[in-house]
């Protein structure tokens, strides 16, 4: 039997996939999840729903949505550890052959899964993401709106670690590939260890899949849109923090430092380009958060530590002050 064919086998205990949900305050969102995931077809799963020590258990409102169907599982963590310790917990609970992530608040087509599991099948990848589709949580009319605009795409294909890193600039996509919401091989979770970095808020989707890119992992991208990035008041009003901006910073430094004697120079190159852009947001949020504070003199002292990145920082101020006058 092929290592496919082994990944691929259900058992009572080895379902196909399971769905890693890390929730936190979740009680709005969390039924909608969970009933996705039990909708699925064509594919045996297990759902693995981690509360990251909400003030209130979720167990109750994730009993009621699992409606008694032991595919659930649940697991609450004593402290708050973010969504990548979150993660982390149900990486070590799961049983599936394969690990998809999916978040408390989006939701999914019921065919989504049995996709990108025929598609890991078939193309032997370690990784599989689909396109996703925004939308409006309050949106009667439900307007969908593509995440990724790639009309151009005939078919699935093969994502590289450059074009990985460079997507959020690279003409096919203009947007990171590092949002869309990966499908792991588990064997090949488990062979190097991989987990999630704990010292990120933001972008821990991101890092993994670069990790594993840069260890030889095979990843598969199809055109296909079944997952659903619901938008809504909180995620709209959401901003990142300095003390956030500065650890993806540390992170790509970190990445860069690893993997630079088996990167490409194009590799390098993009990595130098992430750093500096990565600064210029920690540095913008810094600023915002100093202004919001009231502390006018570390905020103009902050702007005047980098004339090279001052003006820009500026035009940002001035348009969020104009939208918000608006």
């Amino acid at each position: 039997m092929s290592n496919n064919q082994a990944d691929a086998a259900p058992s009572a205990d080895t379902p196909q996939i399971s769905v890693v949900i890390a929730a936190y305050e979740a009680e709005r969102f969390i039924a909608g999840a969970i009933e996705d995931c039990l909708k699925q077809t064509d594919v045996s799963l297990e759902v693995i729903v981690v509360d990251d020590c909400s003030a209130s258990s979720l167990e109750p409102s994730v009993m009621a949505a699992a409606g008694g169907d032991d595919r659930v599982r649940y697991i609450r963590l004593d402290k708050n550890q973010g969504p990548a310790g979150a993660r982390n917990a149900a990486f070590d609970a799961a049983r599936g052959a394969y690990i998809a992530i999916l978040d408390a608040d989006d939701r999914m087509k019921p065919d989504r899964l049995a996709a990108l599991l025929a598609l890991a099948q078939d193309s032997g990848a370690d990784i599989v993401v689909d396109n996703m589709t925004e939308v409006f949580a309050d949106d009667e009319q439900r307007l969908e709106t593509p995440f990724l605009s790639i009309d151009g795409f005939d078919g699935p294909r093969q994502i590289d670690l450059e074009t990985y890193m460079e997507s959020g600039w690279h003409a096919d996509y203009n947007r990171p590939l590092g949002y869309l919401k990966p499908l792991f091989r588990r064997s090949f979770v488990e062979k190097h260890g991989f987990r999630y970095d704990t010292s990120l808020k933001n972008s821990e989707d991101h890092y993994i899949v670069a990790e594993m890119l840069a260890q030889g992992a095979k990843m598969m991208m199809t055109p296909y849109a079944g997952y659903y990035y619901v938008r809504h008041e909180a995620s709209l009003s959401y901003r990142i923090t300095a003390a956030q901006a500065a650890a993806i910073v540390s992170a790509e430094k970190a990445f860069f430092a690893k993997h630079a004697d088996r990167m490409s120079d194009a590799e390098k190159r993009i990595s130098m380009r992430r750093q500096s852009e990565l600064k210029k947001v920690s540095e913008f949020e810094a600023i915002v958060q100093a202004i919001k504070a009231k502390a006018l003199f570390r905020a103009a002292g902050l702007l005047a530590s980098n004339p090279f990145t001052s003006i820009g920082h500026v035009g940002r101020l001035v348009s969020i002050g104009l939208r918000k006058v608006g």
